[in-house]
């Protein structure tokens, strides 16, 4: 964290605000605040920053917003089980409607799905509620990023590729 904060405050000459972003809730207790270091004789760091719990924030209202780090993190945010698919649906969305390159959106929904890992009858789900997004054209542009069913495709198709790479096409010696 020192080390972030000194090259940000060396290169953009501006003052840097310190926040530790957790988004695990695990060992999220165990982190002791706030960080010094001290000799026998004096302290001669302390970082005493706020903490931020993503399990302890509203996944929805995050995924509303129209800020690309709000709506990947609100995947690691406090949502309901059964308000998962809605979420998803919600996050691309938001993000539809926002100016960003396709790297950026690549990131956000990669990270996104990454975190809210939905089951095969979730995925099935969440397909569905896809197709019911309109106007046509919004949906078919939606529909067309990189996601989680592309991934997975291009990653079955590799592995049945490695599977077959030993064989002989039929015919040939």
């Amino acid at each position: 964290m020192l080390e972030y904060f000194v090259l940000d405050w060396r290169d953009f000459e501006l003052p840097v605000y310190p926040v530790l972003v957790l988004s695990h809730a695990a060992g999220a207790h165990s982190f002791p605040l706030p960080v010094t270091v001290t000799f026998p004789d004096r302290r001669v760091l302390e970082f005493d920053f706020p903490v931020i719990k993503l399990t302890a924030l509203d996944a929805k209202a995050h995924a509303l917003l129209h800020n690309t780090a709000a709506l990947a993190f609100s995947s690691a945010m406090k949502i309901g089980r059964t308000e998962r698919i809605a979420l998803g649906v919600e996050m691309v969305c938001s993000l539809d409607v926002m100016t960003v390159d396709g790297l950026v959106r690549d990131a956000v929904t990669g990270f996104f799905f990454a975190k809210q890992l939905l089951s095969q009858s979730e995925t099935l789900k969440f397909r569905e509620e896809l197709s019911k997004i309109s106007p046509v054209k919004r949906r078919e542009r939606i529909t067309q990023w990189t996601n989680p069913w592309i991934e997975e495709g291009i990653e079955k198709g590799m592995q049945l590729g490695r599977r077959g790479a030993g064989r002989s096409p039929a015919g040939s010696c």
